[in-house]
């Protein structure tokens, strides 16, 4: 059996350890396409290897030349995860319309191959592929994220073919990058957090202080901002510690600040531009306090 192409999802908020928190779905043209021309498909978390016999490929050559029923492959994105929607920066993106990645020329930008993550240029109207018999109603109304457009007609898609029998497949990614959002730290405190500061150890970003919250009679949280919007990350990477300064002394009381979490945030307006904002509450630790707080 030889691979005819690969597919893969990637994502900015897994960095490098892979995942994206998508699948592929081949539309129902697909299917009908591939059970006709004896291509098989195989799929596995983010990833999918689509596969022919080299005994078929003389068939595939005659559907590349047809012009009823070119040899064209679309695959819905659909996202996985419950969360997907917050750590996923997108577009804004008009009624009816879908981004779409493709193969074929001039058409969208090929940020399949690019790295980069869909953007504005990969929008297209959802009419003109439902014209076209790309995808149906039903399918669009499923809500994909986005659909991955493989174009395997005519003289490319034969010189496609030709490299996929001699063990020379393409590989074909969906990149998607992370959301950017304020980082917004609530320290608990027992204690004056008059000294208290969240720095960056790559001294990139600040934190200034934004006031403390009281909640109830006694517990308080010291509030500390980022100075920009940054992006969403699954794991690792940030480099934020809590420290104190004191009498021109500083210090360090967490070595390391918890990322902002994916599963909730929320959108304010600073100077009428609306932004996002990631809430993250520290409560394993207590500023003041002698014992880990429980």
């Amino acid at each position: 059996m030889k691979t005819l192409f690969l597919l893969e999802g990637r994502h900015r908020f897994f960095g490098a350890d892979g995942g994206a928190g998508v699948r592929f779905v081949p539309t129902c043209r697909s299917r009908f396409i591939a059970e006709k021309a004896g291509v098989r498909f195989f799929f596995r978390g983010n990833c999918g290897r689509v596969c022919f016999y080299s005994s078929d490929f003389q068939k595939l050559n005659a559907y590349a030349d047809d012009p009823l029923d070119p040899l064209i492959f679309s695959f819905l994105v659909m996202a996985e995860r419950p969360d997907f929607y917050n750590y996923t920066e997108l577009p804004d993106i008009p009624a009816g319309h879908l981004l779409v990645g493709t193969n074929r020329q001039g058409q969208n930008d090929l940020s399949i191959h690019s790295g980069k993550p869909l953007g504005p240029s990969s929008l297209v109207d959802a009419s003109l592929l439902m014209a076209e018999g790309v995808l149906t109603g039903d399918e669009l109304a499923s809500c994909p994220v986005a659909l991955l457009y493989l174009d395997y007609s005519g003289k490319n898609g034969r010189d496609l073919l030709q490299g996929a029998l001699e063990g020379i497949p393409q590989a074909y990614a969906i990149y998607l990058g992370s959301r950017k959002t304020y980082w917004r730290y609530f320290i608990a405190c027992d204690d004056d957090p008059e000294h208290l500061m969240v720095e960056d150890v790559d001294g990139r970003v600040s934190f200034g202080a934004a006031g403390v919250m009281k909640i109830g009679t006694r517990q308080q949280y010291a509030r500390f901002v980022s100075d920009r919007p940054l992006a969403l990350q699954w794991k690792g990477k940030a480099s934020f510690q809590l420290k104190r300064k004191r009498d021109g002394r500083y210090k360090t009381l967490l070595k390391v600040l918890p990322n902002a979490p994916s599963d909730y945030l929320h959108s304010m307006e600073i100077n009428g531009r609306r932004v996002f904002v990631s809430d993250i509450f520290v409560n394993h630790y207590v500023y003041g306090r002698r014992t880990w707080a429980k």
